[in-house]
């Protein structure tokens, strides 16, 4: 297949063997093999399309992240000569009638810290917001602000907020690195949720250096020997052990959720109050 999208893009690259510039190219999965093809040579349209193309790709071993760059610009347009940090967004359109324009101008308009707007791809969208404008109590509001939007415009959002860039000279490769994360583990996020990027981060992290052991077995199973504990303890950490917010996303009452932390507890030995034993809990069901 990649040999006949070559003959329509002569100038592409099927697995280069000397590194390419990745701003200046639109790559494509296949199986193990990649085609890079310059941006120069496509259009909004011709990407989108390529987009969806790259989305329904299944990739040689399943248990493989499959590199995915869905842009519709190159990443140097992001740039910036002060310290930065990325809004990542997915939005999954329940309507015809999704006027994205619109959605951005009033998402900028009701978040003034939020600079400018990127759409990459068919569903993704990139924000960049300027690092001296950005306070630890805009998180809330921002969580708030995304989801009234979509109740405003009939969609569903996913997002993250990356960490701070402050080097110009690698915004982009940051910025690179933050949206594959983003893409790659888009599914663990819970819809309408504004999500901190050092979330997946952790998620990630645990993989690598999290051991098997009889102990962690137990305590996994002793975790999960009610259906509804997995979900309980993932929004307890999303929301930082926040029992009224946790309750409310789990559409549960206040005193039904310390029920249920206290019969963890009693079973497990984990109390889910603790930072500590919520973390290692989080790490265990996810």
């Amino acid at each position: 297949m990649l040999d006949d999208i070559q003959k329509i893009f002569p100038n592409s690259q099927l697995n280069p063997k000397l590194p390419l510039d990745l701003e200046q190219y639109f790559m494509l999965p296949y199986h193990t093999d990649r085609l890079y093809i310059p941006y120069s040579e496509l259009d909004p349209k011709t990407v989108a399309l390529l987009n969806l193309l790259s989305q329904n790709i299944q990739v040689q071993d399943p248990n493989k992240q499959r590199s995915f760059n869905p842009v519709l610009l190159p990443f140097s347009s992001m740039v910036s000569d002060k310290p930065v940090r990325f809004l990542y967004l997915q939005v999954d359109k329940l309507s015809n009638a999704f006027d994205s324009q619109l959605w951005q101008e009033t998402l900028i308009a009701s978040f003034p810290s939020l600079e400018k707007m990127q759409i990459f791809g068919t569903q993704h969208y990139v924000g960049s917001i300027a690092e001296n404008k950005w306070e630890s109590e805009q998180f809330e509001f921002l969580k708030g602000l995304l989801i009234t939007l979509d109740d405003d415009f009939d969609i569903i959002t996913k997002s993250i907020l990356g960490l701070p860039v402050h080097a110009p000279l690698k915004i982009s490769s940051h910025l690179a690195s933050e949206f594959q994360l983003f893409y790659n583990q888009i599914t663990s996020i819970k819809s309408q949720h504004l999500t901190l990027i050092s979330t997946l981060l952790l998620h990630q992290i645990s993989h690598r250096i999290v051991r098997r052991s009889e102990i962690l077995d137990a305590l996994q199973q002793q975790l999960l020997i009610e259906p509804e504990n997995k979900q309980m303890i993932i929004q307890l950490f999303h929301n930082g052990g926040n029992l009224s917010q946790s309750a409310k996303d789990l559409f549960i009452h206040r005193n039904t959720l310390t029920y249920r932390i206290q019969k963890l507890f009693q079973v497990s030995g984990l109390d889910l109050h603790t930072m500590p034993d919520l973390t290692l809990a989080y790490l265990l069901v996810n």
